[in-house]
């Protein structure tokens, strides 16, 4: 818990320095992203969706950054990677990653924030802390008994992407974008299975989020 306390106080400072001007607007977010694992993530999990929520303030003409809070759970094995790579039938293996985030988002528009219609491209980047837990449920076949597993820790995570905001109304917008975001965590190996570690969990994140500006 102290990690996610520090780290707020970071975001909270962030937010507070930036200079008042009459241009200055806040925001508040909600939204959903199809996050794909890439690596040695996707030797175990399928692609799922997770929630995003988020608030901030601009910075400048270009410059927006929010806080922002996301859930995601890993919990569809990827039944036909895991046949070929370990000892045991997959459907039979029971496993999940689930992960609870807060962070630092900043999204750099190319035109200034109001675009040029509907067109506002911005360059996105992220930072922030997660708190994970994995497990596996325990494993008997043919003689072979492995224990289940958990584990459980707290991880920086960053990314990086490309989007476009489409502003329906002065208040109003949608973002869709697509980025390449890192928790850099590790999931100990299963040798007994023939599951190796997987360092990084690497995901490719295409996410739209709706946005209220006042």
């Amino acid at each position: 818990m102290k990690h996610m306390f520090g780290f707020m106080l970071i975001v909270i400072f962030i937010l507070s320095v930036q200079p008042a001007n009459g241009q200055d607007r806040w925001v508040i977010g909600a939204g959903s992203a199809y996050q794909i694992p890439i690596g040695g993530l996707q030797d175990r999990f399928l692609p799922a969706f997770s929630t995003q929520v988020s608030a901030g303030r601009s910075a400048n003409e270009y410059w927006y950054w929010e806080v922002r809070g996301e859930y995601l759970v890993f919990d569809r094995e990827n039944v036909e990677r895991i046949s070929q790579d370990t000892l045991v039938l997959a459907d039979s293996i029971s496993m999940d990653l689930e992960l609870f985030g807060l962070g630092i988002e900043g999204r750099y528009h190319f035109f200034g924030r109001q675009g040029k219609g509907i067109i506002n491209p911005y360059l996105g980047l992220s930072a922030g802390m997660y708190r994970w837990f994995a497990e596996r449920a325990a494993y008997n076949h043919e003689g072979l008994s492995v224990p289940e597993f958990k584990q459980r820790d707290w991880s920086a995570g960053l990314g990086f992407g490309f989007g476009n905001e489409f502003l329906f109304l002065p208040f109003l917008s949608l973002s869709l974008d697509v980025r390449y975001h890192i928790v850099i965590g590790e999931l100990w190996p299963t040798l007994s299975l023939g599951m190796e570690s997987v360092g990084g969990f690497q995901t490719i994140v295409a996410s739209t989020r709706l946005r209220i500006y006042f």
